[in-house]
């Protein structure tokens, strides 16, 4: 039934954006897709020759003219009773992954066998999605990193896993490429972006209603009603989008959410906008802000990020300012920051996870997290409104969460033990704080008493390895030299995500 919906509403949609541009026509003849003349909302960006062949070599047709044949029934009986604004599973309409950071790869090209976890994140993601959602997937977004090296057999690869797991006719793949991996962001990428869109071939962008963006990387698929828009940058450091990229953004957004304000539209770039969810203060080569201004003018939109790798466990992921802004974790390792400003470390390769992001009939969402190695609901999952023009579903998720947060606390009986080993080796061993939501790092500082030299260590609490925070150890563990006959001051501090730190945890030690 959904597809039959989708269909319809495709056609529907392209009708009503062509309304919001009068001054072009829709072009329906034999030879022409549908999706190539829509009006203003598929203003053409790339203008080259080159680009326009690369289109065109393609022969994509949309899915609006894909006949459909079904009788199915397009209505449903309806609960006896149910709260807007408060997500319904017994009413969902439409299901979507959204996964980043694959690296998919050859066996041997990388530390861990990405292909295998790449076919696992969607083999678990199918099945989850079948457990509410008699459907199943309607669609799959990829926030970029497809591939751990941009090379054909690589490509290849993940297209046969893709393959293998859906139907890319009535699963879409809606994906945005990321710098390093898939290719390197310049302004002239399309020969590297050529490579996506042959491999691939046209039946990966049956829903894509404006083809003409394509060769240059960028995407606007309407898939059963709802818009879905990828956007590729065109340099790093800082991180900046082509000025045309941004003048079509900006009048698609405003295309789509006049004729709709009652309804998210879904975007997807790889790197994360910043100052909004978790990492993206990391620097400008792993955020942006050159989309900010245009974000901020549509709290309809839900900007999907991947690039840092940093852990969805973590509230943080999910931020809420003038528009809704979410980081996708990674399937293929993970990473958190470190106490050197624009720095981070990869933590481990042991994880894999992603979203389940559903809407219920009334517009509202619900996004699970999924570790996909464990096959777990991480924490409890998200969910948010359906959106409304003035912004006022904006603040479930936002900042103030931070400002009303707990700080963690170390228990009246917590305790500190030291455990001396060979020669200087020392391991201290101590109770672990707890928090209203989790700790997310311990700071321990050990100092010197006589020379009052101290040495400050940083070691995060393992949270990332766990669906259940639950399951966290209950002690905390450091390795360190120390001298032989010294005194020594240990300050354990436990610090939330939101920054909050707890009275130290303290032991004064004789070597």
């Amino acid at each position: 039934m959904k597809r039959l919906i989708g269909v319809l509403c495709i056609v529907g949609i392209i009708i009503g954006l062509v309304s919001c541009g009068s001054d072009q026509e829709l072009s329906t003849t034999a030879t022409q897709p549908i999706a190539s003349t829509v009006s203003s909302t598929t203003a053409t960006i790339a203008e080259s020759t080159s680009a326009q062949t690369t289109a065109s070599e393609l022969q994509i047709t949309t899915a609006a003219t894909t006949a459909v044949s079904t009788t199915e029934s397009t209505t449903s009986a309806q609960p006896a009773t149910h709260v807007k604004g408060v997500f319904d599973e017994d009413r969902i309409v439409f299901s979507f992954a959204a996964i980043s950071d694959t690296h998919t790869s050859l066996p041997g090209n990388t530390l861990k066998d990405t292909g295998e976890k790449t076919a696992k994140a969607l083999s678990v993601l199918k099945k989850w999605a079948l457990k509410n959602d008699a459907d199943g997937l309607d669609a799959v977004i990829h926030v970029g990193d497809i591939v751990n090296s941009h090379n054909k057999d690589n490509i290849n690869l993940f297209k046969k896993i893709y393959d293998e797991n859906f139907d890319v006719e009535k699963v879409p793949l809606v994906y945005c490429l990321g710098d390093g991996h898939d290719l390197t962001w310049s302004a002239d990428a399309t020969a590297w972006i050529a490579d996506y869109t042959t491999i691939f071939g046209s039946s990966y962008y049956l829903y894509d209603v404006a083809q003409e963006l394509i060769a240059d990387g960028n995407r606007h698929c309407v898939i059963n009603g709802y818009h879905f828009i990828a956007l590729e940058p065109v340099s790093r450091s800082p991180i900046t989008y082509d000025a045309k990229t941004k003048e079509w953004f900006d009048r698609t957004l405003s295309d789509i959410t006049s004729e709709d304000p009652d309804a998210y539209v879904f975007v997807l770039t790889h790197p994360m906008i910043t100052d909004t969810a978790y990492g993206s203060d990391l620097g400008d080569s792993w955020a942006t802000s050159d989309l900010t201004d245009i974000l901020s003018k549509y709290p309809q939109v839900i900007i999907f990020g991947g690039h840092l790798h940093y852990p969805i466990n973590d509230e943080r992921s999910i931020m809420q300012t003038n528009f809704t802004a979410i980081g996708c974790g990674a399937v293929f390792y993970t990473c958190v920051e470190t106490e050197v400003a624009g720095s981070a470390i990869t933590l481990t390769d042991e994880t894999n996870q992603g979203l389940l992001v559903q809407l219920d009939n009334d517009g509202d969402v619900r996004i699970t997290r999924i570790d996909f190695e464990n096959d777990m609901e991480i924490k409890t999952a998200w969910e948010l409104s359906a959106p409304m023009a003035d912004g006022s579903h904006l603040t479930r998720y936002s900042q103030k969460r931070g400002d009303d947060n707990t700080a963690p606390s170390f228990a009246e009986d917590a305790t500190i033990e030291i455990i001396p080993g060979n020669m200087r080796k020392v391991r201290m061993v101590a109770t672990a704080a707890t928090d209203d939501d989790m700790v997310h790092h311990y700071i321990l500082k050990v100092t010197d008493v006589a020379s009052q030299k101290t040495t400050v260590t940083r070691q995060e609490a393992e949270y990332y390895l766990y669906s259940d925070i639950s399951s966290i150890s209950e002690t905390i563990e450091f390795r360190m030299n120390l001298d032989t006959g010294k005194e020594y001051l240990f300050e354990l501090y436990a610090y939330d995500s939101w920054g909050a730190i707890s009275d130290p945890l303290t032991l004064t030690y004789q070597r």
